[in-house]
């Protein structure tokens, strides 16, 4: 028996039952647009614009183009430098080398798994032009620290909230950091498209240059002439169509991952060897993407080999860049061993809207019983 036909519970799966359907047949059959204009598309970044507290929202294809984007409308490329945590998915270290510019990795911290600020002015160089910040399966950094940061060396601030939908750092959510904000909405998301991006900022030129560079490097609809070589980075109606659906139930989607989360940490709470991300809850709102926790006592293959018996599909926690084959020609003798520990004992466990109690019980069971 194959691995797909073994699994009873998997890690991820979208939930499309609310009016998804519906808008996608409208916007087929009704309205007649399904390329890169559309009411849906006005309406979806209206709902970034509203949900996200920016004064401008651009769709765009997916979560990558979307930090390739913010790197391009900073006007970030060839000879700069930019600080990516280590630990987190290659979608944030690819996009800077995309924009012809440097990763530079930085560790993250054992506490709550974002970036280690402590190291931030080790990785300062002349050359420095931007931070990524990533909150990690829904964890926002420590933005207070980061904005003065990046404002006191004169850096950029670049927030990948792709995990972090519904997030929130001292009241403010997940997306309104840095000079610009970039979320994902792929199929495991907490709100998805399918595929799918926005970027979000406060800055008019900054949103302008973004835009011009998402359509072909064209200024001007149904005008063939390139201010500069862009890219098609474009958004359809169809898929803005699903997104605004899932806009609509945002709330309650973040209430389920919230009930899936406490229920997991209260069947759990007697097995001593497990770590969870750690926070401030005066400060901190985490949002649930993929219960993600540390086994102290054992490593994470073991963990998933043994629960995939049993039916119950899992997904390792991103692989530290510096023992990605891709990434070696951006590595020295660099070490990082929070995110090499971090990496080798974590699981993530399923997360999704549809999960139920019974299907947690049996999860949990199969933990203790390792």
């Amino acid at each position: 028996m194959d691995k797909k036909n073994r699994i009873k519970i998997p890690v991820a799966r979208p939930d499309l039952s609310g009016k998804e359907a519906v808008y996608v047949l409208d916007a087929i059959k009704n309205e007649g647009r399904i390329s890169s204009s559309g009411k849906y598309l006005d309406r979806f970044e209206e709902y970034g614009r509203k949900f996200f507290k920016r004064k401008h929202a651009l769709s765009c294809s997916n979560g990558t183009t979307a930090l390739h984007l913010a790197l391009l409308g900073l006007e970030i490329g060839p000879g700069d430098e930019v600080i990516v945590p280590v630990l987190t998915f290659t979608a944030t270290a690819a996009a800077v080398v995309h924009a012809g510019a440097k990763p530079v990795f930085i560790d993250c911290n054992l506490e709550d798994w974002t970036i280690d600020i402590k190291q931030l002015d080790k990785k300062l160089t002349p050359k420095t032009k931007a931070v990524i910040s990533v909150d990690l399966f829904g964890m926002p950094c420590n933005y207070e620290y980061l904005e003065n940061w990046c404002k006191k060396n004169k850096v950029f601030l670049i927030e990948d909230a792709a995990e972090a939908h519904g997030a929130y750092y001292k009241g403010k959510p997940t997306g309104s950091f840095g000079q610009v904000s970039c979320f994902s909405f792929y199929g495991n998301k907490i709100i998805t498209t399918g595929e799918g991006g926005l970027c979000l900022t406060d800055d008019q030129k900054i949103y302008e240059r973004m835009k011009v560079f998402k359509n072909h490097g064209m200024k001007s609809a149904g005008v063939y002439e390139s201010e500069v070589i862009g890219y098609n980075y474009r958004l359809t109606n169809v898929q803005a169509a699903i997104g605004c659906a899932q806009f609509e139930r945002f709330k309650e989607f973040l209430a389920k991952r919230k009930k899936t989360e406490e229920l997991y940490k209260k069947l759990l709470s007697d097995y001593q060897g497990i770590v969870y991300q750690k926070y401030d809850e005066n400060k901190i709102k985490p949002a649930c993407w993929l219960f993600s926790l540390l086994f102290s006592d054992k490593k994470m293959e073991y963990v998933r080999q043994e629960l995939l018996k049993k039916g119950i599909e899992t997904r390792t926690l991103f692989k530290p860049f510096h023992w990605q084959e891709g990434y070696r020609p951006y590595i020295t003798q660099q070490q990082f061993p929070n995110a090499e520990y971090i990496y080798e004992h974590g699981v993530s466990l399923p997360t999704f809207n549809q999960l139920t109690d019974s299907q947690i019980k049996y999860i949990c069971a199969a933990i203790k019983n390792l």
